[in-house]
């Protein structure tokens, strides 16, 4: 086959124009990607998000009452979600007035809210017991009741902790101690001594939030509980109500130090597990992030319990321990001026 080879000779003026020509020809490129294949992804991009905002807005904006119409009608998994959604919205009281008014609401105020929305617990504690509703519904509608704290919901409250499903029972034992009343107490007793950890976690828990000295027997006694978190956590309601008795608890949460019986591992990695029979999923105070605040909280516990007692073991600490969290805690209580922004690892 024959083969032919052109060879162009150009001047070395043509070299100029050919050179010049270049950068506009890259030019020209960049304009056509950007009006063909830029623009159309931006004005995608920009819908998609005008689109996800609208119905993140409409969404937010389901009422009271949208809520408990899913739950009365819905199927089981409907009513699951709707119960779950109504918590979320009591709790966090973060609805959008209006898509273009943005005003949140900060605190959930009780008063204002069944004010707003007259009948409410009523309707709530109907659905509550309704037994034919799925449990994974009623245990949402226990806390919920919680968060209103409507006394008339006390009986109904107390006679699901004789039900089988234990998370329903935690969330009961929660909700009587928001009520409250004269037979919070006596209804949360006998589950402090209950063989399921996270009911007996739960009961002590929710006993010291009840604040009535006729507590104090019952939270005692936890710290001597075979779990530690149990313990912990009575150590630490009991400052709350003034007693001194969990002291030795709390240095031991504070200090953290290497436990010979756990080969050397330190106290709260050693003890912070606790299986929850009954929801395993629910690692107890396994995380990092919970063992954090656990002992961030006893710091704040210590000072509480006597500030110049254990001001240098607080000074240590907010040197030397390897968590930055429970060092900042030292810092704030030792100079309860400071703001958060002068805590170590934060910007001014």
């Amino acid at each position: 086959m024959l083969r032919r080879r052109f060879v162009v000779f150009m001047s070395e003026e043509g070299r100029a124009e050919t050179a010049a020509a270049r950068p506009e020809e890259k030019s020209k490129g960049r304009y056509l990607f950007a009006v063909f294949v830029g623009v159309p992804l931006l004005i995608i991009a920009v819908v998609v998000a005008v689109f996800s905002l609208f119905a993140w807005l409409v969404g937010e904006k389901r009422s009271v009452g949208d809520y408990m119409a899913a739950i009365h009608s819905g199927t089981a998994e409907k009513s699951e979600q709707s119960a779950s959604g109504l918590f979320d919205y009591i709790k966090n009281s973060k609805y959008w007035q209006t898509m273009f008014d943005m005003t949140q609401q900060v605190a959930f105020n009780r008063e204002q809210f069944l004010q707003d929305n007259p009948g409410f617990a009523a309707q709530v504690l109907v659905a509550f017991e309704d037994k034919s509703k799925n449990v994974k519904t009623r245990r949402y509608l226990a806390a919920i009741l919680g968060l209103v704290g409507d006394r008339s919901a006390s009986p109904a409250l107390a006679g699901a902790l004789q039900e089988e499903d234990p998370i329903l029972v935690r969330n009961c034992l929660w909700a009587l101690a928001r009520v409250g009343g004269e037979s919070a107490i006596a209804d949360l007793a006998p589950f402090t001594a209950s063989d399921k950890n996270g009911v007996r976690l739960m009961a002590n828990f929710s006993m010291g939030t009840i604040r009535d000295p006729k507590v104090l027997p019952f939270l005692k006694q936890a710290l001597a509980d075979n779990e530690h978190p149990i313990r912990w956590n009575a150590a630490l309601q009991l400052v709350e109500h003034g007693d001194h008795s969990g002291e030795e608890v709390i240095l031991a949460l504070v200090k953290n130090e290497p436990h010979p019986s756990a080969g050397g591992a330190r106290y709260v990695d050693a003890f912070g597990r606790m299986n929850i029979e009954d929801d395993p999923n629910d690692p107890g105070l396994v995380t990092a992030e919970k063992k954090t605040a656990c002992r961030a909280a006893a710091v704040e516990k210590l000072a509480k319990l006597g500030l110049e007692r254990h001001s240098e073991l607080l000074r240590r600490v907010s040197l030397d321990d390897p968590d930055l969290i429970v060092r900042n805690a030292a810092l704030r209580v030792l100079n309860p001026a400071a703001s958060k922004e002068d805590t170590v690892g934060q910007k001014r």
